[in-house]
């Protein structure tokens, strides 16, 4: 098994422990929630390499060339878990 970023075999166990770090919700496989133990994932769509990690405080996201992910971000985001709290007011968008 080789890691899906780098091609490199030595990465064996990285790729296990993304692998292992997010999960599939039963919605065919669309939806993924990190583990709670996870610090980080990498996700690859097409051309683009997707890094997603935890901090004390928030979520990161960054974007790379897939293949150049020590390169620059192509673009990033962050949010604070607090504001993805809901307060009493709030109420969680309709899903249907």
């Amino acid at each position: 098994m080789t890691c899906p970023l780098c091609n490199n075999p030595d990465d064996e166990l990285r790729e296990r422990r993304a692998i292992n770090s997010i999960r599939a919700w039963d919605v065919g496989c669309t939806d993924w929630e990190m583990h709670p133990d996870a610090d980080n994932v990498w996700i690859t769509i097409d051309t683009i390499s997707v890094y997603v990690r935890r901090t004390d405080e928030g979520v990161a996201v960054s974007l790379y060339p897939k293949g150049r992910e020590m390169d620059d971000e192509l673009a990033g985001t962050w949010a604070l878990f607090t504001e993805g709290e809901l307060d009493e007011n709030d109420h969680p968008p309709d899903t249907e």
